[in-house]
């Protein structure tokens, strides 16, 4: 499964930060979601069907980098939708798996990783491994834009939007179609923490301080102060919650 990971991305530039930003990412994810998966007592299968799903959940990345020169959705075409197009349209995904039985999950799980909410009419199991790969892939998010200097959202002078900060202090992960400015995508991150499903991933953003050290890397620490008051108060509550999910 990794050495054809690695063969498929090995045939794109791997001298471009931009592709070797993804592919690091796409380990990251993988033992993420592994780890998750076995927290949460799944079974071997599905965490081996989690640690599978973290891998692939960004494959159509580097075709849209090819093509487009751009990791932005929006100016492009949808990455998730993509990454299945490739894997399935084309049987790529043989490579990575023989049973055909999980087809069904990987694709729902990919193509819901990076949309606004999962979709409805999802089983149990189309469920959880829906929530797992979109806890996990913003845990990493979240270590990019504190780890890498060209990532990292610095803040300006610029007003919050009023819907922005209607969706934060909603508890609502916040729509990007309301980011307007560059402290509307500050908020907008750590409004991801809303839109996180399990108490173990909160429980790793606290351990790793994830929150406190994005809050370092912002100027303003007072404009933000309270949102992230805020944000912390909800993390910690919910990892105080008798319920392990939302």
């Amino acid at each position: 499964m990794i050495e054809e990971f690695k063969n498929y991305v090995n045939k794109y530039d791997m001298n471009n930060v931009d592709i070797k930003l993804k592919y690091d990412h796409s380990f990251r994810v993988m033992e993420l979601s592994e780890n998750l998966a076995k927290k949460l007592n799944l079974d071997e299968e599905n965490v081996k069907l989690a640690k599978l799903i973290g891998l692939l959940h960004d494959y159509g990345r580097f075709e849209q980098l090819r093509i487009y020169n751009t990791y932005n959705d929006a100016k492009s075409i949808d990455h998730a939708n993509y990454a299945t197009q490739i894997l399935f349209d084309n049987n790529e995904i043989r490579k990575f798996i023989d049973k055909t039985d999980y087809d069904h999950i990987i694709k729902v799980a990919i193509n819901n990783h990076n949309k606004y909410v999962i979709e409805d009419g999802l089983n149990e199991q189309e469920l959880v491994h829906s929530k797992i790969i979109r806890d996990t892939d913003k845990i990493d998010i979240f270590k990019i834009v504190i780890d890498l200097p060209e990532m990292q959202m610095k803040d300006t002078d610029e007003d919050f939007s009023a819907k922005v900060i209607e969706q934060f202090n909603n508890k609502e992960s916040i729509n990007r179609k309301y980011i307007k400015n560059k402290n509307d995508l500050i908020l907008s991150r750590i409004g991801f923490i809303h839109d996180i499903y399990y108490k173990d991933s909160i429980q790793h953003i606290l351990d790793h301080k994830l929150i406190d050290k994005l809050y370092e890397n912002i100027e303003n620490k007072e404009k933000f102060k309270k949102y992230f008051q805020d944000i912390k108060k909800y993390m910690l509550d919910f990892v105080k919650d008798d319920n392990n999910v939302r």
